[in-house]
């Protein structure tokens, strides 16, 4: 039998496909098959105790389906990233709950504790030997099909194809395929957010310390966007990340970006997904200079570290005076994940010349209009410390970048109420005097 006849033979209508997931199934899932999650909420009824786990959350349509009400003791979700589960706090869902942990331990969680039953993706039409890409924002996907899952395929002529020598499975290993495109409002968004002033002053900071040669992480965030269009007067710049945001793709369209410098795979752009908007499409489909390659080798610490003038630039939420990071929730409430900020911090700070900047505005103004600082004296309490201490080397805002990398406790609380909003640096200066701090 060959390719195109394998492929006939696969294909199916959703609900027979989404019929191979039994009562008591562990599925992973990623890229956003709306059609087969639609086809699984759809028959719901026949199924009990389901367990799905994701990398990324579910918004849309996505959300709709595998997070209504409805599907409680149907079927149920974990992910490692809760921003894209919904625009409020999540944990009302009964049926939403999240896996802490950087993104290099994904594929190590999937084999050890998951070990799905069925996996349900997101490919692209299959190519002249017989390889279905998984596209850009898979998730891990290609893990549980190498441990035995069931593997479902939803084929979306419309999904962007990257190169990659991992993200795509065997129309021989496919169990069941449907041919459907996604609605228009579903899956995950791209393009990174935007940035104003604030965003501007941080980056300005961050940029004058960043050298031509140098390799470049960002994270989510306004401020990793604003350091990708700041960069524009660098030169033979690298890019070895978790996401290649969009700030990223104008550098190498403009050429500053060439990967010419950086020993592990010289002269390629390499992440594990993308997360781009769609007018950059054109530009990396089918492009040999970009390589999505395996997320636990690209975010692993132990790879990282091995680029010289590695620079990982992330956003997070605040810091207390002695250094400690909350990037994932402050106080009981919940904005996202571990996702590779320590993997990309502890790969960077231990690289030859390598640097890594944890950026944040000083203050904010909540919805009561009260203004508070976002360097206090301790975290809120009930938040999550994403970055210790011991591993943060540059915190920034928009007065300045604080070093915090081999200071003493009282050096990194005077760096840190240097760099805060000027209104609470007394207030600060004397609570971190009234318990010893200084």
């Amino acid at each position: 039998m060959n390719f195109t006849e394998m492929y006939k033979a696969k294909k199916c209508s959703p609900e027979a496909a989404v019929s191979l997931i039994k009562s008591g199934d562990r599925v992973f899932t990623g890229g956003s098959p709306i059609v087969l999650y639609q086809a699984l909420y759809e028959n719901r009824e026949n199924l009990k105790d389901v367990k799905m786990y994701a990398q990324f959350g579910m918004m849309g349509k996505s959300g709709e389906y595998i997070l209504s009400p409805e599907m409680v003791g149907h079927v149920s979700f974990a992910c490692t990233t809760l921003a894209l589960s919904s625009t409020t706090n999540p944990w009302p869902k009964e049926n939403l709950d999240q896996l802490p942990l950087s993104f290099s331990l994904m594929e190590r969680l999937i084999e050890t504790m998951i070990k799905p039953d069925a996996v349900l993706l997101s490919g692209g039409p299959m190519d002249d030997e017989g390889f279905i890409n998984l596209g850009t924002s898979h998730g891990c996907t290609r893990t549980p099909v190498d441990l035995g899952a069931k593997v479902i395929v939803q084929v979306n002529e419309e999904l962007l194809c990257v190169p990659t020598d991992y993200y795509r499975v065997h129309i021989s290993e496919v169990d069941a395929l449907v041919e459907a495109v996604n609605p228009k409002d579903g899956g995950p968004g791209g393009g990174g957010r935007q940035y104003g002033e604030k965003e501007e002053l941080i980056a300005a900071h961050i940029i004058e310390r960043i050298r031509d040669g140098s390799t470049i992480q960002l994270g989510a965030g306004g401020v990793p966007n604003a350091v990708g269009a700041y960069l524009k007067d660098h030169k033979n710049l690298g890019i070895h990340a978790e996401t290649i945001v969009e700030s990223l793709i104008t550098l190498m369209q403009s050429g500053v970006v060439n990967n010419s410098q950086k020993p592990l795979m010289r002269g390629v752009s390499v992440a594990g997904f993308f997360g781009g908007s769609p007018r950059t499409f054109d530009y990396i489909q089918h492009n040999p200079a970009f390589m999505l390659k395996k997320l636990s080798w690209v975010n692993d610490p132990m790879v990282v570290c091995q680029i010289p003038n590695m620079v990982s630039v992330n956003s997070c939420l605040a810091a207390d005076l002695r250094g400690q990071v909350c990037s994932e929730s402050l106080a009981m409430g919940n904005t996202g994940g571990v996702g590779g900020q320590l993997d990309f911090v502890e790969g960077a700070r231990k690289a030859p010349g390598g640097q890594t900047f944890l950026a944040m505005h000083s203050s904010v103004t909540t919805r009561s209009g009260e203004k508070i600082s976002k360097i206090t004296l301790t975290l809120p309490m009930g938040s999550v410390v994403t970055t210790p201490a011991s591993d943060v080397m540059f915190i920034a805002t928009e007065y300045g970048v604080a070093e915090l990398q081999n200071r003493s406790a009282k050096e990194r609380a005077r760096n840190l109420i240097a760099v805060a909003d000027p209104e609470f640096r007394d207030s600060l200066t004397f609570e971190a005097k009234n318990c010893g701090l200084l």
